[in-house]
C-alpha cells in the first residue's frame, strides 16, 4: 500500500520519544494516510510541564489544520508522557498505544546507575523526592477516571519477559485499574520477548485496531 495522500480530516499518529525507533506501526499509519508528529520534551517523564508544553504544540496542530484526536504512542518511557497527557485532555485522544510503557513512578527502575540517576531525574522533574514517592498519586496509572469516561482505548504492546519495566508493576496495574472504570484495554503479548525489541510483528493486527478506534 503506498497512500501519499493525507485521510480526511488529517488524522495523526502523536508519538512520544526515540522517534524512528522500531516504525513499524509509523510507517503503516502513514501509508494509511496519517500524519507522523513528534514533540521533544527532553527527559520531562510526563511531568506537569511535559504536558503544558504538549499543550502548546497541540495548540499548534489545531492552528496547522491536523485533527482535533491524536493517536497517541509511547514506548518505554514514552508511556509517562501519553497517559499523562491524555489524562489531562481525554477529549482530544482517538486512542492509546503503549509499547512495554513505564506506568508507575513508584516502580521506576533502579538496579543499575544509569537507572538510579534517571530515577533521580524524573523525581526532579516532578519536584518530588523519594520519601514522597510511595504517596505520589500523579502516575500514569494514577488518576485515568476522565480518561475511562471518555471511553479513549488503550492498546498496549508487551514484551512478557521486561526486566527493566515489568509488566506486574506498570502494565498489569494500569490495565485493571482502567477496566475497573469502564475503560477498554487490549494487549497483544510477546512470551519470549523483553523490553526490547520493542513492536509488533507483524503490526497489522494493531493497526487494524487504531484504524477501527479511528471509526
Amino acid at each position: 500500500m503506498q497512500n501519499r495522500r493525507a485521510e480526511e480530516g488529517s488524522p495523526w499518529v502523536w508519538r512520544a520519544r526515540f522517534w524512528g525507533h522500531e516504525p513499524a506501526f509509523d510507517i503503516a499509519m502513514l501509508e494509511h494516510g496519517y500524519h507522523l508528529v513528534y514533540c521533544d520534551v527532553v527527559e520531562f517523564w510526563g511531568a506537569p510541564k511535559a504536558v503544558e508544553r504538549w499543550n502548546h504544540f497541540y495548540a499548534l496542530a489545531q492552528k496547522i489544520g491536523l485533527g482535533a484526536r491524536p493517536v497517541l504512542e509511547g514506548m518505554s518511557r514514552g508511556g509517562t508522557y501519553i497517559f499523562n497527557w491524555a489524562k489531562a485532555n481525554p477529549t482530544k485522544v482517538t486512542a492509546i498505544y503503549g509499547d512495554n510503557p513505564l506506568l508507575d513512578l513508584r516502580a521506576f527502575p533502579n538496579g543499575t546507575p544509569e537507572a538510579r540517576a534517571m530515577r533521580k531525574q524524573c523525581l526532579e522533574s516532578y519536584g518530588i523526592t523519594e520519601a514522597q514517592l510511595p504517596d505520589f498519586k500523579g502516575s500514569p496509572v494514577d488518576g485515568l477516571e476522565a480518561l475511562a469516561a471518555a471511553k479513549v482505548p488503550v492498546f498496549l504492546v508487551l514484551g512478557m519477559k521486561d526486566d527493566v519495566v515489568p509488566i506486574t508493576q506498570h502494565a498489569d496495574v494500569l490495565e485493571a485499574r482502567y477496566k475497573a472504570l469502564g475503560g477498554s484495554v487490549t494487549r497483544w503479548e510477546k512470551p519470549d520477548s523483553g523490553h526490547h525489541p520493542h513492536g509488533l510483528n507483524p503490526v497489522k493486527p494493531l493497526v487494524d485496531a487504531v484504524l477501527e478506534a479511528a471509526k
